[in-house]
């Protein structure tokens, strides 16, 4: 039997590793998509005028130990959610009252030769009237029962923000062809996210070169520069390319029409072959999907 002495010290050294990963939980943004959450990293996104989602990311222990953070559902699959009262959400400081509260839970990550479960929990509060066009949007629970002070819920309702609602597959597409996304998502125990013909759901075929301005350069998440505003072919191949570490390989799939595209794509296509990051090019057939 080990020494009551050494139990404690390993008690406190337990203890002081949960409090070490609770405060470096950070404020997730949809900029580096390719980012591990880390237990404690929360994210406020506006899915639609009406409704605002909340993510906390915990971690779980090995059975039987259960869940201590939002932990809503019992051991029979039943929910008890907080009341709508218990959340206070702001637009520029105007109230906005919560209508409804929805909460779904999902694993994020879960590698198989070390235990490292992490789990994504989204609170789906449902607003009485919708935020305004621009609004700063704050969430808070003033009873702390949910979250600390630390924990800051806060979001933009900008009209080129990125929204999980919005599904467009843009690979493949022939320029004079008809482009067409669905709009739709899940809102847990609120069930399907309701889609008005009025909600105000717009697709904008634009890079928002202002936004990304100060991603940009040797060591940033765009190291060779932005394309021209109507195509991301070279945004989503420089994050690719920014996000892998030295021994980081890649592979994706992309319309044939990058490989050979002119303007600020032939410029950025040269510098991503002059850094040596290419290692091989394969053409698919143009009939693959029909073998």
């Amino acid at each position: 039997m080990r020494p009551v002495g050494v139990r404690l010290i390993a008690g406190l050294v337990l203890l002081s590793a949960l409090f070490q990963l609770q405060i470096r939980g950070a404020a997730l943004t949809d900029d580096n998509f390719l980012l591990l959450p880390r237990p404690g990293d929360f994210q406020l996104r506006i899915i639609s005028s009406n409704v605002v989602e909340l993510l906390l990311v915990t971690a779980k222990d090995p059975d039987p130990a259960a869940l201590t953070v939002w932990n809503f559902i019992d051991a029979n699959g039943n929910g008890t959610l907080p009341a709508a009262s218990a959340f206070t959400v702001s637009a520029n400081g105007q109230n906005l009252p919560v209508a409804a509260v929805g909460f779904k839970r999902r694993v994020l990550y879960a590698p198989l030769r070390t235990r490292d479960l992490r789990l994504g929990n989204w609170l789906y509060l449902q607003l009485a009237s919708p935020v305004p066009a621009g609004a700063v949007v704050t969430v808070q629970n003033p009873s702390a029962d949910w979250w600390n002070s630390s924990v800051n819920f806060t979001a933009t309702n900008s009209a080129q923000r990125h929204s999980p609602a919005i599904h467009v597959n843009q690979a493949g597409y022939v320029a004079g062809f008809a482009k067409k996304a669905m709009v739709g998502y899940y809102l847990g125990s609120l069930g399907e996210l309701s889609v008005p013909t009025n909600a105000g759901f717009q697709i904008i075929n634009a890079v928002d070169k202002e936004r990304l301005k100060d991603m940009v350069g040797p060591g940033r998440r765009f190291p060779f520069g932005l394309p021209r505003t109507d195509n991301a072919n070279y945004l989503w191949i420089q994050l690719f390319h920014s996000a892998l570490n030295e021994k980081g390989r890649a592979g994706f799939v992309m319309a044939n029409s990058a490989s050979d595209a002119r303007s600020s794509e032939q410029e950025l296509r040269r510098q991503l072959i002059e850094s040596r990051a290419p290692k091989c090019v394969v053409v698919l057939s143009l009939h693959l999907r029909n073998n």
